[in-house]
């Protein structure tokens, strides 16, 4: 997936992968003020994308900033549920390691 997502035009990717997971991130975390199950899947998503950006180098890392995250959300407390979510994720032989990222 990384690989192939590597090969996507910058516009492409930007456009139809990240804004969407980044607009989705805004919406729910507006909405709950929290971060659940759907944010954190939407940040392993994120992950996946900023990796395959790596190797293609298409978009600037400031395409993975998202400025609600930063000015609204307790990232302390919101650090301490993804760090439980991942915790029960690998009690329950989900994945681990390269999956687990903490932003």
């Amino acid at each position: 997936l990384i690989k192939w997502l590597a090969e996507y035009d910058a516009d492409i990717l930007a456009s139809r992968v990240l804004r969407p997971l980044q607009d989705y991130i805004t919406r729910r975390l507006d909405e709950t003020r929290q971060v659940d199950q759907g944010i954190v899947d939407a940040v392993r998503v994120m992950h996946i994308v900023e990796r395959a950006n790596q190797l293609s180098e298409a978009l600037p890392m400031e395409a993975f900033y998202n400025d609600f995250v930063s000015e609204k959300i307790n990232v302390k407390d919101d650090y301490l549920i993804w760090r439980d979510s991942e915790e029960s994720a690998e009690d329950e032989g989900g994945a681990s390691g390269g999956s687990r990222v903490p932003f």
